[in-house]
């Protein structure tokens, strides 16, 4: 469940099982739009979409910019103990053509005799429009802190998205992903087209 509660200032304040905002960013800034992104797919590593037992707040628009802040109390989807909470904080821009995304957060994963690490990861994603098309890109970082941890890397992301009539979009999106740990990478080319049935 959700609770969203606004204030008259214009900041928000939500409660619940919420997105992550690294899966946000990922996600809804990726060319796709959708959980079909290479960007998501490519960086799942471990963390989650969902946040339970989530709180965030989101402050007011100043000129197009928003911080926002979110703490999980226990349950990132990893586990449902302590052991998995995390923290996000995330600068959002929403102006004119352009729409940047920065997102830092860290969550801890469960206590094991193996496995006890801290991920952090720090996500930079943008999206222009150029009114023919929208070009997108991005970069995704994930360190560890601890054992038992998988490998850490980079993965950076390239794309366009174009509507080409009301009810159709076409994406091409690339991306590769560079493991610091090992001379394993990894590279991905995604074309979709998208039509709604719908408006």
């Amino acid at each position: 469940a959700k609770e969203d509660l606004r204030d008259w200032m214009g900041d928000r304040t939500e409660a619940g099982r919420l997105f992550n905002p690294t899966h946000q960013a990922l996600v809804f800034k990726s060319p796709s739009q959708s959980n079909f992104a290479g960007a998501f797919n490519m960086a799942i590593g471990g963390y989650q979409p969902y946040w339970n037992d989530s709180v965030r707040y989101t402050t007011p628009n100043l000129y197009g910019a928003t911080f926002a802040v979110q703490h999980s109390f226990g349950d990132t989807g990893v586990s449902g103990n302590n052991n998995a909470a995390g923290t996000a904080y995330a600068i959002n821009y929403d102006l004119g053509n352009l729409s940047l995304s920065g997102i830092y957060e860290t969550v801890s994963t469960v206590a094991l005799p193996a496995v006890n690490y801290r991920a952090k990861r720090s996500t930079v994603m943008g999206v222009y429009d150029f009114g023919f098309m929208k070009a997108h890109a991005g970069f995704f970082n994930e360190n560890h802190g601890g054992f038992g941890a998988p490998l850490e890397f980079n993965l950076s992301i390239l794309g366009v998205s174009k509507v080409v009539t009301g009810a159709l979009r076409v994406t091409a999106e690339y991306g590769h992903k560079d493991f610091k740990n090992s001379a394993n990478q990894a590279n991905y080319v995604g074309l979709a087209a998208f039509y709604s049935l719908s408006k």
